[in-house]
């Protein structure tokens, strides 16, 4: 998939405010977002900007 960073993280933020609402275990949330990784790709840089927009 080819997203943009902005589009990544943007991606990113909906897919985790589904899996909070689902509910999964422990479990199903590593594979889940196992899957979720391997496909959108992100790169460091936008890792930590998704870190350091959640601590907020």
């Amino acid at each position: 998939m080819r997203y943009s960073e902005e589009e990544k993280v943007e991606v990113n933020n909906e897919f985790l405010k589904m899996v909070v609402r689902m509910e999964f275990n422990l479990v199903e949330f590593n594979f889940i977002s196992g899957i979720f990784d391997t496909c959108l790709n992100l790169n460091e840089k936008v890792e930590e900007y998704i870190e350091k927009q959640s601590g907020e």
